[in-house]
C-alpha cells in the first residue's frame, strides 16, 4: 500500500513550493546524492497521504471549494508550482492540512511561508485572493486537531521572499554551494531529514561525545520501529547532537532509551 501511494505521488515539472519552504540545504543535497527515507518515517508519510486523500475525495462540491488543484507561476523562466489542499474562493480562504505526531504550539515558519506562496500563485487565477485572504493550517494527529490562522504578507513581500528562496535553491543546485542549515528553533525538523550524513559532513569535522544524558555508546535506543545499540555520539559544528545507529545519524532528541 505504501509503495502504491508513493508511485501515485505527483512529480510536476519545475520547482515545487514545498521544496522552497522546507530545508533548502536538504533540497540541494537531494539533487546531488541518492537518498532514501528511513523506514521509521513511512508511517508519517502514510498518515499524511490518507489525510490528503480524504480531503480530495470528501469535500462538498456545493460549497464551491477547490481541493488539491495545482497552480503555476513563471519566475525568471523557471516554473514554480504549488497545490493547496483546499481553496474556498467565496470567502476567500486557503486551508492546508498538516499531519503531525503532536500539535505544535505555534505554526512552523515554513508553513506560514507556504500558505503565503500559495496565495501568490492562486491570485493569478482567482483575483479575489489578491485582497484580504484568510489562511489557516489544520494540524491533526490520529486523535486531535487544531486550527491555526497565519499572518498574510503583502503580495510584494511574498514575491520578493519567493524570488530569494528560489535564487538560493538554484545557486545551490548549479554551483555546488549549500544554503545554511535551519535556524535553531526549527532544527527538530532535522530529525526527519533524508540527508543527515552529507549535511553533517559538509559542516566540517564533528566532535565525538562520551554521552548525552542517559544515552551513551552501547546503550540500546528506540526510534519508530527501530531498536539498536548506539555505536557513536557526535556533535556537529552547529551544535546538533546525533547518535549513530546502523551507520546512520539520528537526532538525539528523537531517541528514547530502551
Amino acid at each position: 500500500m505504501i509503495r502504491q501511494f508513493m508511485s501515485d505521488e505527483e512529480q510536476p515539472e519545475g520547482v515545487r513550493i514545498t521544496t522552497l519552504t522546507g530545508c533548502l540545504r536538504q533540497a540541494c543535497l537531494q539533487s546531488r546524492f541518492d537518498f532514501y527515507y528511513p523506514v521509521e518515517t513511512l508511517w508519517s508519510f502514510l498518515r499524511g497521504r490518507i489525510g490528503h486523500l480524504m480531503i480530495e475525495n470528501g469535500h462538498a462540491p456545493e460549497d464551491n471549494s477547490i481541493a488539491e488543484r495545482r497552480f503555476y507561476k513563471d519566475i525568471n523562466g523557471i516554473t514554480v508550482s504549488g497545490k493547496p489542499d483546499l481553496l474556498l474562493p467565496n470567502i476567500p480562504e486557503i486551508v492546508d492540512f498538516k499531519s503531525t505526531d503532536s500539535i505544535p504550539l505555534h505554526p512552523h515558519t515554513g508553513h506560514i511561508a507556504q500558505l503565503n506562496f500559495y496565495r501568490l500563485l492562486v491570485s493569478g487565477t482567482f483575483p479575489q485572493f489578491q485582497h484580504d485572504t484568510r489562511m489557516s493550517l489544520l494540524y491533526f494527529t490520529m486523535g486531535k486537531r487544531s486550527r491555526s490562522y497565519v499572518p498574510m504578507w503583502s503580495l510584494r513581500e511574498t514575491e520578493e521572499e519567493l524570488n530569494n528562496r528560489l535564487a538560493l535553491y538554484i545557486e545551490g543546485r548549479v554551483n555546488g554551494w549549500l544554503p545554511d542549515p535551519l535556524p535553531k528553533h526549527e532544527r527538530i525538523l532535522c530529525g526527519w531529514c533524508s540527508m543527515p550524513g552529507p549535511c553533517i559532513e559538509a559542516l566540517g569535522e564533528a566532535t565525538s561525545l562520551p554521552s548525552v544524558g542517559r544515552i551513551k555508546r552501547g546503550v540500546k535506543v528506540k526510534i519508530g520501529g527501530i531498536v539498536a545499540p548506539v555505536s557513536d555520539i557526535i556533535e556537529d559544528q552547529i551544535g546538533r547532537r546525533w547518535c549513530i545507529l546502523v551507520e546512520r545519524p539520528y537526532l538525539v532528541e528523537r531517541l528514547s532509551v530502551v
